[in-house]
């Protein structure tokens, strides 16, 4: 018996993940982005965060729901930076897009076939709270 280092061969890594990663990125912006700002407030749920953004740039607002502080912050300096309707949504946008690249990453290292791996991608895009953000 001999102690020889196993002869397995080395895990892929660098070209084909990063297009992967890449390829999936780009579907889920294309999913995600372009309508963020397509028909004003979309539901009653995005006028307290709208009066709480606006309340923060400094208009004098009452009666403001709790909320948390990072999400109403990242909202209220995009909102300062474009003051329209899809600078609200553009935070929620950019986490579900994270979150897709997270769920592929962490599929690939889990040593998921590219296969299974979309398909976990797709599936992170298709939750329902990431489409509504």
């Amino acid at each position: 018996m001999t102690d020889a280092p196993s002869t397995s061969p080395a895990p892929r890594t660098g070209g084909r993940q990063l297009l992967l990663l890449g390829l999936v990125a780009v579907v889920a912006g294309l999913i995600l982005l372009p309508g963020l700002g397509a028909g004003g407030l979309w539901s009653a749920g995005e006028i307290p965060i709208l009066d709480r953004t606006l309340a923060e740039l400094g208009e004098s607002r009452a009666e403001l729901s709790r909320s948390p502080w990072l999400p109403d912050a990242l909202r209220t300096w995009c909102y300062a930076i474009w003051p329209r309707d899809f600078a609200l949504r553009l935070p929620g946008a950019c986490a579900g897009l994270g979150l897709v690249m997270l769920t592929l990453a962490t599929a690939r290292k889990l040593g998921w076939s590219s296969t299974w791996t979309t398909v976990a991608a797709g599936y992170a895009l298709a939750l329902p709270l990431l489409l509504a953000s």
